[in-house]
């Protein structure tokens, strides 16, 4: 049955449109190209950017083309297709590595942001809310990295 199972997946996996299978990428190419024009139009015409509306659009285009393409991949792609899948990969090690460090990293925040909340109350600091909110992202970041790189250590 493996080898059966085996024999019907390839490196790219494939979509399921109706009843048919199609080859995923054959889907996420086109529509992402389409996605990436159909936004790099709305960032020019909204923003109103650059002079020469064909540059800009062509620039823009290829700049979101790649995450574009990905996205939609992502959405229409049968795990159960592609070569080499973990089955369920929300029950792998790794994953419950990830819970770990994003559960000590958001009480870590939770934490900073209760105790430097107190503490400029108190002394009646003021500052710049786009600085202090990067800095909790930067702290976010900095303990969930740490915290995973010790739990995947033990």
């Amino acid at each position: 049955m493996n080898s059966q199972q085996d024999s019907t997946r390839s490196t790219w996996g494939r979509a399921r449109i109706g009843g048919a299978r199609v080859p995923a990428l054959a889907i996420a190419v086109p529509v992402g190209l389409v996605l990436a024009i159909g936004i790099a139009f709305g960032v020019h015409y909204g923003g109103g950017t650059g002079e020469d509306p064909v540059l800009t659009i062509a620039i823009i285009a290829l700049a979101v083309a790649l995450p574009a393409i990905a996205l939609i991949y992502a959405i229409v792609v049968d795990r159960e297709t592609i070569k080499g899948a973990v089955a369920r990969p929300e029950d792998s090690v790794e994953a419950r590595w990830y819970e770990q460090a994003a559960f000590g990293a958001f009480t870590d925040l939770l934490l900073l942001s209760g105790i430097g909340a107190v503490v400029a109350s108190f002394l009646r600091w003021e500052a710049e809310v786009n600085l202090v909110l990067g800095g909790l992202l930067l702290v976010a970041f900095v303990s969930f990295g740490i915290r995973y790189l010790v739990i995947r250590g033990r």
